[in-house]
């Protein structure tokens, strides 16, 4: 927006801009057909081995193939620039496909995992974005840049998979088939790490921004329901996040600046062919010029501030490999009171510290085996201050401050076998020991206390589980595996049996039928909220509360009609048990949490694990491939998410959006021969059913002078279905060394009034409404280039 401003009232530096624009294109426009490298490796997909002996080739190479090496690593040279098809295969293995983007500014490293087949098949398994394999979604970073509307934020990226909703434009939690955001589980780099996410609240798995920056990510993978045994601790989804090597042949770097972030980035090798790092740095445009202009700080009054930073080195060495990562982050936001932003009589301060880092090593045991070991530590700070104003002139300002600390410190190891061909073995063990500590202090004065308490508490997890996977010939797989969860807070404990099975029996056709036993720690807040005695002492009648648990089932087919087009429909039923509801608001449930930001401590009501609910839906997806520089893809979903509250009566979750429907698309022009120069045209758009709220008792709030909401209709309403169309363009430039990518992106295009939240009022007898919208329409300009040194 600053950008846009910057060059309307100043048609001097506008100028500037298109000649400076033509001169760093001009150049491209007298080369030749340009060329870059691909290199990459072949790894087994249980033991992560090197394959050697792999034939790789390109669709445009016609016919000519190379062969890995003994490390399993392969280079093609002098491959023009655009977009090409990699293929690998292997007399072993079945065949895999990539999509590669050739850019003259960086070389493409691409990884390639193959499944051993017990006897060869001659098929095609698909993994650029959006496919499922194995009961996940990859995600690659190439989705996460290129989708309209998401802005560059993996998470809000997310909601282009079936099953995944959001109704919330400030908000990128995920909410997956109608479930809590908080039964998400969040790993990285193979450990499970707390909440990643810029302005996120305590408790909660969401926030404003993701932390994860998509230009570091590997190929990610979510899941959204009947886990493999690997993962524990979850009850909704998976978010496993992988962060990427760097090259170890070239030092590249990149740079970006747009309305809404800075960003820059390098990576390249400490040991050329076996040591690397990859950095990124980022931050928001408003704290990026608070230095550089007041006058514009001022501008943007209670725009976010926030930063953070991602690292990887790897090291290559001949038994195996070794990592150390890290990604953290700072956020806070300062709104004011009367500044038209906030109305009330509030000064509001919000602040975020997070960070995650590890140590990881792969060791080759055999040819058959390997053991992969991580030792990582997480946090997540958070702080909130409210001052309230009408008290001026009365020895201070009413003031609440409320912290929350959680650090953790984890170690985990799994062992992967190879007992036969077809027989895979995978066993492993986490364990974390984690502190949490949160206070509360709400002052009338400065001087006087009106209520405190800090809440301090060590605890820890203990997961183990083995799987064994089990492949036949005619295309069916099993696999059969058990999920062992201890939380030492409260000594509470689950044996989880999990189980799936794969057929597929031609190319064309899969069917996919998984089930399993699942549980999920509620937030440290509920454990730790506590309560005052009429003896004046301070309990925490929670704490013995055991876990979330969840018994769930799955059923999917897909079809490929053609090399390019799939579809899959998916079935699920989830029935979760041992959730708290509240014998005061008798219709509450623990599976409406995180609908709000603050609603974790549960400071005012009387809980108990007796609460059941249950997700069930079915699941439409529709996606065309690459096809002439074209992509499409249309998901579709019907659900049902409803809770039993403790007077035994079912009600809707907050979450239950009944239906969503998600539409992309987008088209890649080359506007010169070679690929020199390109268009891109995105388009997403989304339809879901609207949020949902619990009416206004009218009559029960006239009598007795306050807002009193009618708990027997609790979740009843939804307000107008929420919709949304995003659009996006950009233009790539291939110049001599270096690649320039200037993009436009339109969040809600149409403008579309999508309801927040309605305030009931009682007035004269009836109900007076104020309705609060969402994000209008918003763009965002962006500029990227990408060059080697």
């Amino acid at each position: 927006m600053m950008l846009i401003r910057y060059f309307i009232f100043d048609k001097t530096k506008f100028q500037f801009f298109l000649f400076y624009l033509n001169m760093i294109t001009m150049p491209a426009i007298a080369i030749a057909q340009q060329a870059q490298t691909i290199r990459g490796g072949v790894l087994d997909e249980d033991t992560q081995q090197p394959v050697a002996g792999a034939a790789v080739w390109l669709d445009s190479m016609q016919g000519r193939s190379f062969t890995t090496d003994s490390g399993g690593a392969f280079v093609l040279t002098h491959v023009p620039i655009g977009k090409h098809y990699l293929y690998v295969k292997h007399i072993a293995y079945s065949t895999e496909e990539h999509e590669v983007m050739l850019l003259s500014g960086k070389e493409a490293t691409v990884s390639v995992a193959l499944r051993e087949a017990v006897r060869a098949l001659d098929e095609v398994v698909v993994a650029y974005g959006g496919e499922k394999q194995q009961g996940g979604v990859k995600i690659v970073p190439a989705a996460v840049n290129r989708y309209a509307g998401n802005v560059r934020d993996p998470l809000r990226m997310l909601t282009s998979v079936v099953g995944v909703q959001n109704l919330s434009d400030d908000k990128n939690d995920l909410i997956v088939r109608g479930n809590s955001p908080i039964g998400v589980l969040w790993m990285l780099e193979g450990c499970e790490i707390l909440n990643p996410n810029h302005f996120s609240a305590s408790g909660g798995t969401g926030g404003t921004v993701s932390v994860l920056n998509p230009d570091v990510m590997g190929i990610s993978t979510l899941y959204t329901g009947a886990f493999p045994a690997t993962f524990g601790n979850v009850l909704s989804a998976v978010f496993d996040a992988k962060l990427r090597n760097g090259s170890v042949h070239k030092r590249e770097h990149y740079a970006q600046l747009s309305s809404v972030d800075c960003n820059v980035g390098s990576e390249g090798y400490l040991k050329k062919g076996a040591a690397s790092y990859n950095l990124a740095c980022r931050q928001s445009f408003a704290s990026a010029i608070e230095g550089v202009s007041q006058k514009y700080r001022d501008m943007l009054g209670a725009t976010p501030d926030f930063s953070d930073f991602t690292a990887k080195l790897h090291f290559q060495h001949k038994r195996g490999a070794a990592k150390v990562w890290a990604v953290g982050g700072l956020s806070q936001v300062e709104i004011e009171a009367g500044n038209g932003v906030n109305s009330t009589t509030l000064d509001i301060e919000n602040k975020t510290q997070t960070l995650s880092a590890g140590v990881g090593e792969t060791l080759f045991l055999s040819d058959h085996a390997s053991l992969t070991a991580n030792l990582y530590t997480s946090l997540l700070s958070t702080k909130n201050v409210k001052q309230d104003h009408d008290y001026t002139g009365q020895g201070g300002l009413p003031s609440t401050i409320f912290t929350d600390t959680e650090q953790r410190y984890g170690l985990s190891a799994t062992l992967t076998a190879k007992i036969s061909t077809g027989n895979v073995l995978n066993i492993g063990v986490a364990g974390n020991i984690s502190s949490s500590r949160a206070v509360n202090d709400e002052r009338q004065f400065a001087e006087d206390t009106l209520f405190y308490y800090a809440l301090e508490k060590q605890h820890g997890t203990l997961n183990a589980f083995a799987e064994w996977t089990c492949r036949f010939e005619g295309g069916l797989e099993s696999t059969l595996g058990v999920h062992y969860f201890y939380l030492h807070l409260n000594h509470a404990q689950n044996l989880e049996p999990r189980a799936s099975l794969h057929w597929q029996p031609t190319k064309k056709h899969g069917v996919t039928l998984s089930a399993g036993m699942y549980s999920r720690q509620y937030p440290v807040g509920v454990y730790l909220t506590g309560e005052h005695t009429p003896e004046g002492g301070f309990t925490q009648p929670y704490l013995s509360f055991g876990l979330m648990k969840s018994a769930q089932a799955a059923l999917s087919y897909r079809a490929t009609p053609l090399p390019q087009w799939s579809v899959e429909v998916n079935g699920y039923y989830q029935h979760h048990y041992n959730i708290a509801v509240d014998q005061h608001s008798r219709s509450y449930s623990a599976l409406n949490l995180a609908y709000y930001f603050d609603d974790i401590y549960l400071l005012y009501q009387k809980l108990e694990t007796t609460g059941i609910g249950r997700c069930y839906g079915v699941e439409l997806t529709s996606r065309f491939g690459e096809w002439s520089g074209c992509y499409a893809q249309l998901n579709g979903s019907l659900l049902s998410a409803r809770a039993r509250g403790y007077d035994r009566k079912w009600y809707s979750t907050a979450f239950n959006s009944t239906y969503a429907l998600t539409a992309l698309a987008g088209k890649e022009i080359a506007l010169s021969p070679g690929g020199k120069y390109a268009l891109t045209v995105d388009v997403s758009a989304t339809l879901c059913g609207g949020r949902r709220y619990t009416p206004l008792d009218v009559e029960a709030s006239v009598r007795q002078m306050k807002i009193i909401y009618d708990e027997t209709r609790l979740n009843a309403m939804q307000y107008a279905p929420y919709s949304r169309v995003d659009a996006k363009v950009g233009v790539m430039c291939n110049a001599k060394g270096m690649t320039h990518v200037l993009s436009l992106d339109f969040r809600n295009v149409l403008d579309a009034k999508n309801i927040y939240e309605q305030v009931e009022l009682p007035l004269n007898g009836e109900a007076l409404t104020y309705s609060a919208y969402q994000l209008r329409f918003f763009p965002v300009l962006s500029y990227k280039i990408l060059f080697s040194t």
